[in-house]
């Protein structure tokens, strides 16, 4: 798809394969894989289970090897750059909590800032900063000083995003933050994401399961398919059918008339 006018892509992909093995007979998730992110969008990446969203994800961050194909941050391919390069380019926020949630949530927003310190880990005016700023933006400025086992999972999530914005990149990778949320707290996430990327420019690329409210809220989709994929905006991918397919039809169904899945009685 074409980057809109006067955008620039934080990431692009050319002709990227995906998936597990090496030598002659590689397991291919998806192949020939080309998309751009516009700096300050916001793009969710969805399909069935096991499709490759999480291994997708992992690849755009380096920490998997792409079985083909290109991966650019800016202009510079994704190989070329070293792991700190990297830290200051990307940030990643996992499914896997954190190591220790004996941290406070300050301290574990704080890991954020370990690209620009010093090697004995110090703080700096700028790195207070912008752990304040994350904790604000991510509502946990009351809850700064409370052990990260204490929290709920909503809360646990917006600290890890806040780690990932106290970062200070430029481009964010999310697998699936919203998993064991409830509704409220799903779409509260999301539209938490959708300001951060509007309003700081920021380009986010999260995977997810919601669809229908990844539909509603997202810039972009990637929608991933056997072996093959579709990206666009939600108007485009609605006009090209390409929701239409993902699951059996005698169990769900898309209604393209309101852009929701419905579910047969």
């Amino acid at each position: 798809m074409p980057i809109p006018p006067a955008l620039s892509p934080a990431l692009h992909t050319r002709d990227l394969r995906i998936g597990y093995g090496r030598g002659r007979d590689p397991l291919v998730l998806t192949d020939g894989l080309s998309f751009a992110l516009p700096e300050g969008s916001l793009t969710a990446v969805v399909g069935i289970n096991g499709v490759g969203k999480s291994t997708l994800l992992r690849t755009l961050a380096g920490m998997q090897p792409a079985l083909g194909g290109s991966i650019f941050i800016g202009e510079v391919p994704l190989t070329d750059m070293p792991p700190s390069k990297r830290a200051e380019g990307l940030s990643v926020v996992l499914t896997e909590p954190p190591a220790s949630r004996n941290l406070t949530v300050r301290e574990l927003v704080s890991l954020g800032r370990h690209p620009y310190t010093n090697w004995l880990g110090q703080l700096g005016e700028t790195d207070r900063t912008a752990i304040a700023g994350a904790l604000e933006r991510m509502e946990l400025h009351t809850l700064s000083d409370r052990p990260c086992h204490t929290l709920s999972d909503g809360q646990l999530q917006r600290a890890l995003i806040a780690r990932a914005l106290a970062q200070d990149t430029t481009l964010m990778l999310l697998d699936e933050p919203t998993t064991h949320l409830d509704l409220y707290h799903k779409v509260k996430i999301l539209k938490g994401l959708q300001a951060i990327a509007h309003e700081t420019g920021k380009t986010i690329i999260f995977t997810t399961h919601e669809i229908d409210l990844a539909i509603q809220l997202c810039d972009y989709l990637l929608v991933l398919r056997d072996r093959d994929a579709a990206f666009g905006s939600p108007c485009q991918l609605i006009e090209a059918g390409a929701f239409g397919s993902l699951f059996p039809q005698d169990t769900i169904w898309f209604d393209p008339s309101i852009g929701r899945f419905q579910v047969n009685k």
